[in-house]
């Protein structure tokens, strides 16, 4: 393809283990028209002064930093107001990728009516037991429904921001990140935006990048119980991108609620209640046998039902918390 100029964006924070990792793999890239931007959000590690130990390895990768936290889309937007280049591409300061990554992620923009493309987020084979079944989770059919993946005939395939990019045309049509999307949720938004602007959204299925899980199972519960509140801002923010996936297991925690209610008066509804929390019991284990064989571990049995129950759970309470909270 043409080779047309290219900046990759890479917002941080907190990241002192991850980030030289991340920026050592840019440099690396087989692409050569790039420059890379890396925004440290107020990190309180030392993120940025690793940052800036490698940005003096490679003369393409420039810092720039604030003392005072705006928020994930606030950085974003940052970065863009310093990017010169014809496509914008997001990357995490907690991933890394492989050589030909960027490469790939950007050749769908030989076509004019593509706006934007991603590609999937894998975990290192070395990371923690608890973090491998987290990702397993995050993909499986019974945690997830496979939500987060392409070609799901549900839901509408929307990149994650992790691994992103944007042509910048489109951005100039559209505008950038709303940051009112504090936290997370702000690339949704925005690929929602870009699709009703009438340009496609490409997934690259071999533009894959390595992306690190939450450590804990209390982190990983506060990320998707926000996913979940996000979900009801990005509905208020575009009510035609409405996508009943989203909002079932809402719906089911809802129901499963009025039939434990219910069931204080009625042997029926009890029996009910019972049946309907034994058989999603049996599928977290089911998920958990299925879960085992792929990652080859006997341990995961034992974690995967947990982490494939916060999915949903924590991912309905968010959105439940967020629509009975006063806008």
């Amino acid at each position: 393809m043409a080779r047309i100029s290219v900046s990759v964006l890479v917002p941080t924070k907190n990241n002192e283990t991850t980030i030289g990792t991340c920026l050592r793999s840019l440099s690396r890239q087989t692409y050569s028209d790039f420059e890379v931007l890396v925004f440290n959000d107020a990190s309180s590690d030392r993120t940025l002064e690793v940052a800036e130990s490698v940005a003096k390895e490679d003369s393409r990768i420039r810092v720039l930093t604030v003392s005072e936290s705006r928020g994930i889309a606030a950085a974003r937007n940052a970065l863009l107001g310093k990017a010169a280049g014809e496509i914008v591409v997001f990357l995490d300061g907690d991933a890394s990728c492989p050589e030909g990554w960027l490469e790939k992620l950007v050749r769908p923009f030989e076509d004019p009516e593509v706006g934007c493309t991603g590609g999937p987020d894998r975990i290192p084979p070395d990371h923690s037991l608890l973090s491998r079944c987290i990702d397993y989770s995050m993909h499986s059919f019974i945690g997830s429904g496979k939500m987060r993946m392409s070609g799901n005939p549900l839901v509408r395939y929307l990149p994650a921001g992790c691994n992103m990019a944007v042509r910048r045309s489109v951005l100039d049509r559209i505008g950038n990140f709303d940051e009112s999307f504090v936290i997370r949720g702000e690339e949704k938004e925005l690929a929602n935006r870009i699709r009703m602007a009438g340009f496609r959204i490409v997934h690259v299925e071999e533009a894959w990048v390595w992306h690190s899980r939450r450590p804990t199972l209390s982190s990983f519960w506060r990320q998707t119980y926000l996913s979940g509140k996000v979900r009801v801002e990005i509905l208020r923010a575009a009510p035609r991108v409405f996508e009943w996936p989203h909002f079932f297991p809402a719906f089911c925690v809802a129901l499963w609620l009025i039939l434990a209610f219910s069931s204080l008066f009625s042997t029926k509804m009890l029996s009910l209640w019972i049946g309907v929390t034994v058989f999603y019991g049996c599928l977290l284990l089911v998920d958990g046998i299925l879960g085992a064989r792929k990652m080859g571990s006997t341990g995961a049995f034992f974690i995967i039902p947990v982490t494939s129950a916060i999915v949903p759970l924590a991912y309905e309470t968010g959105t439940l918390a967020r629509f009975l909270e006063k806008r």
